[in-house]
């Protein structure tokens, strides 16, 4: 079987759906690959979440428990009509719970192409210092 044929057979299969209104498959929601790191004054959480844009970004704090939540766009090329595909646009969703250590004011995030990066900075109260020692 040709690569052609194949394509004209998946395009057959996309219209007979359309055609009969078979529903699209549900999106996938997908936990991201993240790293977790820690210096003396914070944490950093590193998500991986491509294709997802600051407006498809939802992060909350409640209760001490971290949500993030990110959605994918389908994309579109103007001038061509979709026939198949199989890419998929996917939701990202994961949660990390917050200890006490940690400022939850001072809490911020940054989106870099597709590379969620969140600061935890710890509380002022929490971080090492130095305790001077008198002589008597």
């Amino acid at each position: 079987m040709t690569s052609a044929s194949v394509t004209e057979r998946k395009a057959d299969e996309v219209t007979r759906k359309e055609a009969t209104g078979a529903k699209a498959p549900a999106r996938r929601t997908i936990v991201p690959d993240y790293l977790l790191h820690r210096t003396d004054e914070a944490f950093f959480i590193r998500a991986e979440m491509p294709g997802v844009t600051t407006s498809g970004l939802d992060i909350q704090l409640k209760d001490r428990l971290l949500t993030v939540k990110g959605e994918t766009q389908p994309i579109s090329f103007e001038g061509f009509n979709k026939v198949y595909g199989e890419y998929s646009t996917v939701n990202y969703a994961a949660g990390f719970r917050i200890s006490d250590d940690i400022d939850e004011q001072g809490i911020s995030a940054k989106l870099t192409n597709g590379v969620l990066t969140i600061n935890l900075p710890k509380a002022k109260e929490r971080l090492p210092r130095n305790i001077k020692v008198s002589a008597s």
